[in-house]
């Protein structure tokens, strides 16, 4: 949730820092933007948006959201960045709450501090503004369910081995 972004080109200011939060999904609706291209209908509902909409324009209260639903988590795990505030949700699971500008290493989760109880409530206000995150955990949990049946079962995926990335679309899978 710290990964640096670096923009320059034509019309980006020199040596300015946006304190906008940006997510990945960002990316694409930029490249969209910058190459001239217009998205398709099916694309306008897509999340993200273009970086050139914060230049000059920072929104402090811009929200990143990513969710993580690993084959074989005990459960699903939700992460919101507001600000300075990470917070992360899951799924049966005490939440936690860093303060990343004063522990940008995340040591001192502060879910528990009763001074941090309003942040923490609006995070989680935001988290289940964006989506139900039992819900979606059990969503997951039964499409890998269906997964593995369709896989040949626990053990015939496990002896298949591991794919170490994620093939693109079209592409055949090696297992190794």
């Amino acid at each position: 949730v710290g990964v640096p972004l670096l923009l320059a080109g034509p019309g980006i200011p020199h040596g300015q820092v946006c304190p906008t939060t940006v997510s990945h999904v960002d990316i694409y609706p930029t490249v969209l933007q910058a190459t001239g291209i217009v998205a398709t209908t099916a694309e306008h509902g897509l999340p993200g948006r273009s970086l050139f909409d914060s230049i000059g324009a920072p929104d402090l209260d811009r929200a990143a959201f990513s969710e993580y639903h690993g084959m074989g988590s005990t459960t699903a795990s939700f992460m919101l960045r507001v600000g300075r505030y990470k917070y992360i949700h899951y799924v049966g699971y005490p939440p936690q709450l860093f303060d990343l500008e004063t522990d940008p290493e995340e040591l001192h989760d502060i879910a528990a501090d009763p001074a941090a109880a309003a942040v923490l409530a609006m995070c989680r206000a935001r988290l289940f503004g964006i989506c139900d995150p039992a819900e979606v955990d059990a969503r997951a949990k039964r499409r890998q369910a269906e997964q593995l049946v369709a896989h040949g079962g626990r053990a015939a995926v496990i002896a298949r081995g591991d794919l170490g990335y994620s093939p693109p679309p079209g592409v055949a899978a090696e297992f190794r």
